[in-house]
């Protein structure tokens, strides 16, 4: 049998609002031309990408609003369908889009977001995304969690990723013939409480480990890939613009001159099993082409010295999975 491909491209784009005159906070584009000069370079960074690869089936993109997707679908996605969180017409907002094309074989279908209960009001939902082949199911969870500078953010990363577990723990008990898939910004390294809270683990063996107080506790162990991820890809040098994809992570915080792995894929024991469907772990990695780094390190769009600079703090990931 022909295997099928589903791949995944997600990306926090960084402030990516949409133009409108009735908006004037510090992030919303200023003008018209601010907005464009930003679509722009969204567009020069994606099409890189799929001058190499087709596009992806399936494009996650966090910090943006519904009005931004859905320009970006009309530019360089028509065929594709889109589902965003930002549900609240009068008052626009940073949310999490979907934009995916359907094929012949594979069935998407939208589920309910995920929303914690009990956290601050800043808190964004998880979009869900069930990909279906035949009695095969693997559910998508797409997430961006609350950024490290906010009041309570640690301890509210930490509840969203026990919670997150117990909802996986739920879902894969059901039936044999499920899987799951996390990905997304959790604003914490693979190493960090969170991850531990989440059971998300860098080795592969231990995601297919059980214990007697799983079924007591709701408890399921994961795998994180991203784990074969960290780390610089060339040698250090003091001049970073001589190191070509001198990339270490996804993320680069200016301010404290570091690099962090925020975005990150990580997935049940079934998807990295030798049966169907399963995570091409090889394929798996941070999209660091130079369109998405114009200053030679992932920076905030911005109008300065009479002109534009940067695209987003983040880099993009990518990976696989095949029915």
């Amino acid at each position: 049998m022909t295997s099928i491909g589903v791949d995944i491209f997600w990306w926090n784009a960084n402030n990516y609002y949409h133009f409108d005159v009735s908006n004037s906070g510090d992030r919303w584009p200023k003008d018209l031309a601010d907005y464009m000069e930003k679509c722009r370079r969204v567009d020069l960074a994606l099409n890189s990408f799929f001058s190499s690869k087709r596009k992806p089936m399936i494009l996650a993109i966090c910090e943006i609003t519904r009005k931004a997707a859905e320009d970006l679908r009309q530019r360089l996605f028509p065929d594709y369908e889109i589902i965003s969180l930002d549900v609240m017409l009068s008052r626009p907002s940073l949310q999490i889009a979907i934009l995916f094309k359907r094929d012949a074989h594979i069935r998407i279908s939208e589920q309910n977001p995920i929303v914690v209960s009990d956290m601050p009001k800043s808190t964004r939902p998880m979009a869900v995304l069930d990909v279906e082949y035949g009695a095969k199911c693997v559910r998508m969870v797409f997430c961006h969690w609350q950024a490290r500078f906010e009041d309570e953010a640690k301890s509210s990363r930490e509840a969203m990723a026990g919670f997150l577990n117990k909802y996986t723990y739920d879902y894969l008990r059901d039936s044999p013939d499920r899987s799951i898939l996390i990905m997304g910004d959790l604003n914490e390294d693979p190493f960090e409480e969170a991850l531990n809270k989440l059971h998300a683990h860098r080795y592969r063996s231990r995601a297919g480990e059980k214990h007697y107080t799983d079924k007591d506790t709701r408890r399921v162990h994961l795998y994180n890939c991203t784990w074969r991820l960290l780390g610089e890809k060339a040698a250090y040098s003091k001049d970073v613009s001589s190191i070509p994809n001198a990339t270490a992570g996804t993320y680069y915080w200016k301010l404290k001159k570091r690099w962090h792995s925020f975005d990150q894929i990580i997935v049940s024991h079934g998807l990295i099993s030798k049966k169907s469907p399963h995570l091409d772990e090889e394929a798996t990695h941070i999209v660091d082409l130079p369109e998405f780094l114009p200053e030679k390190l992932p920076a905030t769009f911005k109008r300065e010295r009479g002109g534009y600079v940067g695209l987003s703090d983040h880099l993009p990931i990518y990976t696989n999975i095949f029915f």
